[in-house]
């Protein structure tokens, strides 16, 4: 994927980018299902809000977790 001057720009000033229906409801859906599993364990990635409590943040969840991995590898097989 290339990047337009614009989407370099918004990524510039926001830190991030946005792009909508990337991914189908069914992939989204295996996603949000590692979630709960993630956040209950005591990763190096996560990081949590001033409560101590809220997770904010993990980081690194491709290495826990397969359907992740496959992610940042750009692969189809992401089950």
């Amino acid at each position: 994927m290339q990047l337009t001057t614009e989407q370099l720009k918004t990524y510039e000033d926001r830190g991030y980018l946005f792009f909508p229906g990337c991914f189908s409801p069914e992939e989204v859906q295996k996603m949000k299902a590692e979630v709960p599993d993630i956040y209950a364990k005591d990763l190096p990635g996560k990081v949590l809000e001033n409560d101590g409590k809220t997770v904010r943040v993990v980081n690194g969840v491709h290495k826990e977790k397969k359907v992740f991995h496959h992610l940042i590898l750009d692969s189809a097989d992401n089950s």
